[in-house]
């Protein structure tokens, strides 16, 4: 059972992200909305969200026993397909 801190902690750590992030998320949502955004609707969509500026990420992968091998995630796929097809 997770208790509540925990969960809390966890949601605020998705509130903080690196600039490199930031901008992928940006380019993905104007890239699906086909819309442009300039400096102040950047500002305001991060104020919006109470987005958090770190340095470094404050999620990871770690710990989380998630493979992240991409030659062996591939090989994984290609079996699944071969299966299928």
């Amino acid at each position: 059972m997770i208790r509540t801190d925990d969960k809390h902690n966890t949601c605020k750590a998705i509130n903080e992200l690196t600039q490199m992030q930031i901008d992928r998320a940006r380019k993905r949502l104007e890239s699906r909305t086909y819309n442009v955004f300039d400096i102040n609707d950047r500002s305001a969509i991060e104020d919006r969200c109470d987005i958090i500026k770190t340095v470094s990420p404050a999620l990871s992968w770690s710990g989380l026993n998630v493979e992240n091998d991409a030659v062996l995630l591939a090989e994984k796929r290609q079996e699944a397909f071969n299966r299928v097809l």
